[in-house]
């Protein structure tokens, strides 16, 4: 299988264990995260790389970046589709360092994420979590 489409096929089964069953499955002594993880990503720098996942549209995603100071781009690899809307959850950098985005697709689809800003000379994590429906 080719890379892409194992990142896209993993991302569709993670978000269907999160529709049918809510429970992010975590029992470590660790918190638990806010939802099912889609994808984790190591980006070798902050510019000119991105990933690509299949999200579901009615879902809301979590995209968290290890790094402060850092903005998200979601843009559908598919042009003629709607770009999802992208917030940040937690205005500038969390106390950890991380910053928070929610990611609402508005159409099923394949997106691409990369990441804006930031150290250029580091490694970062992207982990993208499919948040529980209320």
């Amino acid at each position: 299988m080719t890379r892409r489409f194992t990142t896209i096929l993993l991302a569709a089964l993670a978000v269907a264990g999160c529709a049918s069953s809510g429970q992010s499955g975590n029992t470590g002594a660790e918190p638990a995260p806010t939802g099912n993880q889609v994808l984790t990503h190591t980006f070798s720098s902050a510019r000119g790389e991105f990933v690509r996942v299949l999200l579901v549209s009615g879902m809301t995603y979590e995209a968290e970046l290890d790094g402060g100071g850092l903005r998200l781009e979601v843009r559908s690899v598919d042009r003629s589709l709607q770009q999802p809307r992208v917030e940040e959850r937690i205005p500038g950098a969390s106390a950890g360092g991380s910053s928070v985005f929610t990611v609402q697709p508005r159409a099923d689809g394949e997106y691409e994420f990369r990441t804006l800003g930031g150290d250029v000379t580091r490694p970062l994590t992207l982990r993208l979590r499919a948040l529980p429906s209320n």
